[in-house]
Order: C-alpha cells, then structure tokens, then sequence
C-alpha cells in the first residue's frame, strides 16, 4: 500500500517538480543555486526521497537505467572531483535531506567517488563564493590551469596549491580554493606524490639529464590534463635544482 500511496503522491507532485528543475537549471548557469530554496511539505519531501531510493537507485528496478547512465558519464570513470579515484556513487549536489525536490533530477545527480561523497555529505553552500564546482556547469574552471605545486625538502614531499588565473573574479577564486579545501585535495594529492616520488628515484638513477626528463614528463600530461597532481608534480620537480641535483635519492 505504501509503495503505491508514494508512486501517487510523485505522479501528483509532477508539474510543481518540473517547474523547478527549470529553476535549477536557470540558476546553475548563472552560478546561483546557492539561491534556492526547498519547496516541498514533509509529505511531498518524504515521497520525493522514496522514489529516488526505491525506483532510482535500486538495481532491480526497470528505472536503474538512469542511475547506471549517469554512472558512465565522467570520462574513463574518474571522479570529477579529486579527478583520480574510480567513481563508485551518485552524489546529490544539492543534498536530497535538504533539497528532496531535486532527489531524481540529473542535473543534481553527479557520479563521484566513494570518499568524496562521505566528505561532501549534506553540506552545500549558503554563500556564493562557497559553492564548490558543479561538474555539469562549470567548464570554465576544469578548462584553465589553477593547480599547481612545490618541493618540500625536509622530508621529500610534494606541496599543492591553488593559484588562479589572474582573470578570474574574486568569487571564483574564492570558490576553487573552497572546493580544493573541502575535498582535502591537497593532502590527497600529496599522498598520491609519494608513491610517484619512490618510483621516480628508481628511474631517475639511470637518466643522465634529469631536468630534461622531467620536463619532457610535464610536456607530455600538459597535453592530457588541466589540474590533473601529476601536471603539478612534475611542473614542480623539473623547475626544482635541488631535487634534480640530490633531492630524487631522499625517498
């Protein structure tokens, strides 16, 4: 009976759901959904909430189809967050506890890792420089280079760092360094650095020029990524004399 009274209470809610995913997309573009308020009653909000759990996501439904193809959108599986682990997870950018109107739209719907899912949970943004990027809707910042990194001498590691385009607006500088914060990319980065750092020192022992190598390393992921860790890793290293000198064999 609850299975039906829910499916009801949905078919109900239809026009008022549609006019605004509308909303949702008109302020998206605008980088406003910072903007938007829930509209739904405890009722509605409850059976918005059942449909995405019992008829989207469940995988013995014939409307799984729509999970699974939102699953397949980012490119060779990476999640467009930290951009290195495997998605595993749709993510709710505007969580389904606070915003279940927008529980099935997917524009919402973003498939994500595991890990950046949990940190994300329901936070979202009051402000607008607090919203962190939308991979649906902000090409901009996935198209210019903002990440960048540093040696650390005393123990080896890698530092990454946000650095801007000077173009860019306050807010949305403001909103990269938010959303590097709140997806711990720097220490995750960092994590990632140490593994390369111990296999560089293998290959390096048998470079002659070590400079040259890295650089050639950088040009090659410049032609693959933007802000991608292994860009700014190597961008560092090869401009580091120290570490091109004596600093690879302090592993």
């Amino acid at each position: 009976f609850r299975s039906s009274q829910e499916h009801s209470n949905c078919l109900g809610l239809e026009s008022k759901i549609f006019e605004e995913y509308n909303k949702y997309d008109a302020r998206a573009l605008k980088q406003n959904l910072y903007t938007i308020k829930d509209c739904l009653n405890a009722n509605e909000s409850r059976s918005m909430k059942w449909l995405y759990e019992n008829k989207m996501s469940k995988s013995n439904t014939s409307t799984r189809k729509y999970y699974d193809y939102l699953m397949s959108l980012p490119k060779q599986s990476i999640c467009p967050f930290c951009g290195f682990n495997i998605v595993s997870t749709l993510d709710h950018y505007l969580p389904k506890s606070n915003f279940p109107a927008f529980s099935v739209l997917p524009y919402n719907l973003i498939a994500c890792c595991s890990d950046c899912n949990k940190m994300k949970s329901s936070n979202y943004a009051a402000l607008e420089k607090e919203q962190t990027l939308h991979p649906y809707y902000d090409h901009k910042f996935f198209n210019k280079r903002w990440l960048f990194a540093s040696v650390v001498q005393d123990p080896l590691n890698i530092k990454f760092y946000v650095d801007p385009p000077n173009s860019w607006s306050k807010i949305d500088k403001n909103r990269i360094e938010v959303h590097f914060k709140n997806y711990e990319l720097a220490r995750k980065f960092s994590i990632k650095a140490r593994s390369e750092l111990l296999e560089l020192y293998f290959k390096l022992e048998k470079v002659s020029d070590i400079e040259k190598f890295l650089l050639n390393e950088f040009n090659i992921l410049q032609k693959l990524y933007k802000n991608h860790w292994k860009l700014a890793m190597y961008g560092a290293l090869y401009k580091d004399q120290w570490y091109c000198a004596v600093g690879y064999k302090k592993i």
